[in-house]
């Protein structure tokens, strides 16, 4: 049972209310990101609650609450009576000072409705650029983007895009010169990154020998995410290195695909399938060697800013933001159309510098530290930071 209005509001006296949107907080960028934001916010100045599409328990959701915070669901965003959802929940658990929506294209319709219940500052968060898929696609998806695209402008106060490729899909060409978006890279918490984590144990707990040569894959099965490639392409490496291993952390849809391509393939024993980790960072430092991510398109990765904070060598998509990249001399950039294998085996005998790489992260707006100050900056001005 919810406490009354009158209650919830005694306790938020002079903080500034913040609601965000997301499909659920499970354990992938975004909300990983928004974890990291959330823990590291004042809350002695801001009070952070959670809309959420689905009821199913998440990951972080224990965690949330912990923090303080409160999560309510809608159901499904396109599903029938969701405007009305979402309203009643402005309306009882209100009122809210900023509402940041984090659904790309959807965000226009949410912003028209925080906009009928008078939300002073509505911010629409874009994560991923979806050019790509949009050019492609078709009548009807067209003109879904016109309509959201049209809605927003009217209605969104503020918007934020993860990357300029992100800022293009969803703001358009004159993005910058509009006004209404900046350029807000996602950060992450560094402190993991620092501890020493021994190599031997962390290896052996995923059944890896200590002296093979590991490559490593952060992200969820799906297809965008081309999980196919880095199974195709492990197969070539380990031709001409046997001892090589391949991680892969993370979950999804199409997990099992991949897993029976690895079986046909006959590298099976070789591949670790992993699953959602609370320990990326560790497994980022002590149990892989090089970090591959072959997506066909993407926003500002989280596990590429982690992959460099680890000091690893990176092969990446050229489909992915260059914006993503602090240390460029890490990070090798590909085609998914043309043969990755012999780029990773270069990397082979990297010289790895943790400490240097961490450093040069710790500099950079990806540090937690400079994302959450610009953060609390927008939602106490209600303009951009």
């Amino acid at each position: 049972m919810h406490r009354s209005n009158d209650a919830e509001a005694s306790e938020t006296t002079r903080r500034i209310r913040v609601l965000h949107l997301v499909g659920t907080l499970n354990r992938a960028g975004i909300e990983t990101w928004l974890m990291h934001m959330l823990r590291a916010i004042d809350r002695t100045r801001f009070t952070v609650d959670f809309v959420l599409e689905s009821d199913r328990a998440g990951d972080y959701d224990e965690e949330v609450r912990q923090l303080g915070s409160k999560i309510y669901y809608t159901g499904d965003r396109a599903a029938v009576g969701y405007g009305g959802r979402l309203t009643r929940i402005l309306r009882e658990h209100g009122p809210y000072d900023v509402v940041h929506s984090h659904y790309n294209h959807f965000n226009g319709y949410v912003m028209r409705l925080a906009s009928r219940q008078r939300i002073a500052c509505r911010i629409a968060h874009i994560h991923t650029d979806s050019s790509i898929r949009d050019s492609k696609s078709g009548i009807g998806r067209k003109l879904y983007v016109r309509m959201m695209r049209r809605l927003l402008f009217r209605h969104a106060t503020l918007g934020i895009a993860a990357s300029i490729p992100a800022a293009l899909s969803l703001f358009g060409e004159n993005w910058k010169e509009q006004g209404l978006c900046q350029v807000m890279h996602c950060s992450v918490d560094l402190e993991p990154f620092s501890l020493n984590h021994d190599r031997s144990e962390t290896r052996k707990e995923l059944g890896i020998p200590r002296d093979a040569w590991v490559i490593g894959q952060v992200g969820r099965f799906v297809d965008v995410k081309n999980h196919r490639l880095t199974i195709e392409t492990f197969v070539e490496v380990v031709k001409q290195i046997p001892e090589a291993f391949l991680l892969l952390l993370g979950d999804g849809p199409l997990r099992g695909d991949i897993e029976a391509r690895a079986e046909e393939l006959g590298i099976a024993e070789r591949v670790r399938f992993a699953g959602n980790r609370v320990d990326v960072p560790r497994l980022l430092s002590a149990a892989m060697d090089v970090f591959i991510m072959p997506s066909k398109y993407e926003g500002l990765p989280l596990a590429i800013i982690e992959a460099q904070a680890a000091g690893l060598p990176c092969v990446l998509s050229d489909a992915i933001a260059r914006e993503s990249v602090a240390i460029p001399e890490l990070v090798t950039w590909l085609s998914v159309s043309e043969p990755w294998d012999s780029s990773l085996i270069r990397l082979r005998h990297h010289d790895r510098q943790r400490q240097r790489c961490l450093d040069l992260i710790r500099q950079s707006d990806f540090s937690v530290e400079n994302g959450v100050q610009s953060l609390q900056n927008i939602y106490a001005t209600g303009k951009h930071a």
